[in-house]
């Protein structure tokens, strides 16, 4: 299990496992480590992503298509990390996408725990 699972804003969490929903609900991938869940996230229908350092030399940034523009050039996104180092700063990149998730368009992460819950939900209607 990739330690991205087990980091969010810096926090140790238990090793999860994630489902990914396109913008309409429907499900597009399930039981993902949260790497690959991200991935799924931010390159899905063809979107591309760059995680790149700043300008001041101090930590990273993500980069996404616009809002508008979803197939044309990056912007610097609002999920940044102060890490040095590349690594780090992706893992802390990446567990702030997944708890981001939901406020920008584009698919939703959500952790398998969570997503069988309401499934059992909708089972007991």
């Amino acid at each position: 299990m990739d330690n991205l699972g087990k980091i969010v804003s810096g926090a140790k969490l238990k090793a999860m496992t994630y489902t990914v929903f396109d913008t309409d609900g429907t499900v597009i991938a399930r039981h993902l480590s949260a790497e690959a869940a991200v991935m799924t996230a931010l390159t899905h229908g063809d979107r591309n992503f760059d995680i790149r350092r700043e300008e001041n030399a101090e930590g990273f940034a993500l980069w996404m298509p616009s809002e508008r523009e979803q197939q044309a050039s990056l912007v610097k996104s609002e999920i940044t990390s102060s890490a040095t180092e590349a690594a780090r700063a992706r893992q802390e990149i990446f567990a702030k996408v997944i708890a981001a998730s939901g406020s920008w368009q584009g698919p939703t992460i959500i952790d398998d725990a969570t997503y069988d819950l309401q499934l059992a939900g909708f089972e007991n209607e």
